[in-house]
């Protein structure tokens, strides 16, 4: 189950046509968001100097990855920020009875309302006894297969737009 709703992943993928009929917001377009050619190109279209940054190569390297932020943005590249804290974790509920708690009726989370007014060490608290970073779910495999046939195209096309290979996104 995806935070913030009360769908499956895959009861997500299956009404995402709806959502977009009905004019969603583009936040619950899980498919549409992973479709990245026609959005790159658009950029490499529209302005003279684009440079495309990849997560895999932040996780592998992320001095090098800033450093060549920086270079790009023609700054000082000698600075190196800290890359050992990871900020912005998945959470995952703990206990099926806590999201029913946390989730009200409209999908507002109540972090929203309270948490960020907590000092910062007992939101620490809260996180660690109601959340977990260790238990992400695994894709069901039709799933993860019907979505590798979805973006296959996708993929092929950025490859070639990039000339890089992107293969490994497909596995």
């Amino acid at each position: 189950q995806l935070t913030g709703q009360k769908l499956t992943f895959e009861e997500s993928l299956e009404i995402e046509n709806n959502r977009i009929m009905q004019n969603f917001n583009s936040f619950w377009f899980y498919k549409e968001s992973g479709l990245y050619y026609d959005s790159v190109k658009a950029y490499i279209d529209a302005f003279s100097k684009v440079k495309i940054f990849f997560f895999d190569d932040l996780k592998n390297n992320p001095n090098d990855f800033m450093k060549d932020i920086f270079k790009f943005l023609d700054v000082e590249t000698s600075f190196v920020p800290n890359t050992q804290i990871i900020h912005n974790k998945t959470f995952i509920v703990k206990h099926k009875w806590i999201r029913n708690i946390i989730f009200l009726k409209k999908q507002i989370f109540l972090k929203n309302k309270f948490e960020y007014k907590l000092p910062v060490f007992l939101s620490s608290i809260i996180r660690r006894l109601f959340y977990s970073t260790k238990n992400k779910s695994k894709m069901n495999l039709k799933t993860k297969k019907y979505l590798i046939n979805y973006y296959k195209d996708d993929v092929k096309k950025l490859s070639d737009l990039l000339n890089k290979d992107l293969n490994h996104w497909l596995r």
